[in-house]
């Protein structure tokens, strides 16, 4: 099966759209608003919730603020895991905790491969000029592969903080 990513830039709470292989509306990840603490600071917790073409919530991904790692935890109502992703100065290191998975390929330019500790293919990341390509071997799969590449796409790799993703 193949999901299609694209980052939706209006005003609105949207951040990125999710269509299916015929172009239907399948997911909507939307950022839930971050809420002040009891001292009035901010926190730096970046939340997303995955809803489906029902307007259902069916997963959550939240980013947690590690300083120089990007930290996040994915939850569905069946599985849960945590993906955390260390950058540094010639290569990207992505673990995954909660399940046996490697991420194999460039995360940088995003263009890589998910793959369980026998080395079988569990979804295949491609980017396109205007957004991903997700294609996943098992639709159980389907939640936790697509919100890994959300995490990924959700890593600012640019300097420009006007063209970074969220």
């Amino acid at each position: 099966m193949k999901l299609f990513i694209t980052r939706d830039v209006s005003p609105s709470d949207v951040c990125f759209l999710i269509r299916d292989e015929l172009g239907r509306d399948k997911y909507t990840a939307v950022m839930k608003r971050r809420k002040r603490s009891m001292r009035g600071v901010v926190n730096n917790i970046v939340r997303l919730n995955i809803l489906d073409e029902n307007k259902s919530l069916v997963a959550r991904l939240r980013q947690l603020p590690v300083a120089g790692v990007n930290s996040f935890t994915l939850k569905t109502d069946k599985t849960a895991a945590t993906l955390v992703v260390l950058m540094t100065n010639n290569m990207v290191q992505c673990r995954f905790y909660g399940n046996n998975w490697r991420i194999l390929g460039d995360v940088i330019s995003k263009n890589f491969s998910i793959v369980d500790v026998d080395n079988a293919q569990i979804c295949n990341h491609i980017k396109h000029p205007l957004g991903c390509e997700l294609e996943i071997a098992d639709a159980q799969n389907e939640l936790i592969c697509l919100m890994t590449a959300l995490c990924v796409n959700m890593i600012n790799t640019v300097d420009k903080r006007e063209v970074q993703v969220v």
